[in-house]
């Protein structure tokens, strides 16, 4: 099969089950993303996305030629599987936008005013999103060194985290326990002798998830309350408009978050490879 054969054209706006990705590991509904088609053999089609995630596809129901970069929106991504549509042009983008949004107006601000968040800016209401998706599980030791308003503060995490929660328990020098944290099935909870009431637990679970979480379900979030996620292979940096607010390095040992808004910075230490 040559690089050239063209892949069967439809002129509907066909669902294409992406057969072998982890479902709850891609993407949200309502997504969009590009994939390139770089194989074809008997009646399925080989789609890798930007990020390396390849995925089989029926030959007949995606348009376009072996070495194209195509375009995608999610239809549905839970247990059954990742559903998407293909979208060839900016008028196919709006109207799956209107058909989105037809089917979840009334219910959707009425679910999202019950759901956990953050404000990562004043105006900017960060959804937190569910435990599937993490992009890494772990169960490891941290080392945090914290910097706010001119103080240094040093903590060590026990962090348990996969696609059924959060579980952290900080602990200072000696050993003892300053505060233990849970995130699961949609509730939190945050139980400390040290820190305030007034601490908000959605913060720290807020911030724990833009450094570890999915970067396409992250991008929609942030999306959703006006903010924008741009990513590299070591880096994330969420803007307001042109306004840089947070930045996050990543590294297989360490992770620097760095609020350029709330003016705090953190350095975690662990194996994270």
């Amino acid at each position: 099969m040559h690089a050239t054969t063209a892949i069967s054209k439809q002129t509907d706006l066909p669902l294409v089950r992406l057969n072998d990705q982890k479902p709850g590991a891609q993407a949200a509904p309502g997504a969009f993303f590009y994939a390139r088609l770089t194989q074809s053999e008997g009646d399925q089609v080989t789609l890798e996305t930007d990020d390396h995630f390849a995925f089989r596809a029926d030959r007949d129901r995606v348009r376009g030629e072996l070495g194209d970069r195509l375009a995608f929106a999610v239809v549905r991504n839970d247990k059954s599987g990742l559903v998407v549509r293909q979208i060839m042009s900016t008028p196919e983008k709006q109207r799956f936008l209107d058909e989105r949004q037809m089917e979840t107006r009334g219910m959707k601000a009425l679910f999202r005013e019950n759901r956990l968040y953050a404000f990562l800016t004043n105006s900017s209401r960060y959804i937190l999103l569910p435990s599937e998706w993490i992009e890494n599980p772990m169960d490891m030791v941290q080392q945090i060194s914290a910097s706010y308003e001119g103080r240094d503060y040093f903590f060590i995490a026990w962090v348990k985290a996969d696609e059924k929660g959060i579980n952290i328990t900080l602990l200072n020098e000696l050993g003892s326990t300053m505060g233990e944290l849970s995130y699961r099935n949609g509730a939190i909870s945050f139980l400390s002798p040290v820190f305030p009431n007034a601490l908000r637990s959605e913060y720290i679970v807020a911030d724990f998830q833009l450094c570890f979480y999915n970067v396409m379900a992250l991008r929609q979030a942030l999306e959703d309350c006006g903010l924008f996620l741009e990513s590299s292979g070591t880096g994330r940096r969420i803007y307001q408009k042109e306004n840089l607010i947070i930045e996050i390095e990543k590294t297989s040992n360490s992770v620097i978050f760095v609020n350029h808004l709330r003016g705090y910075t953190y350095t975690l230490k662990g194996d994270f490879a």
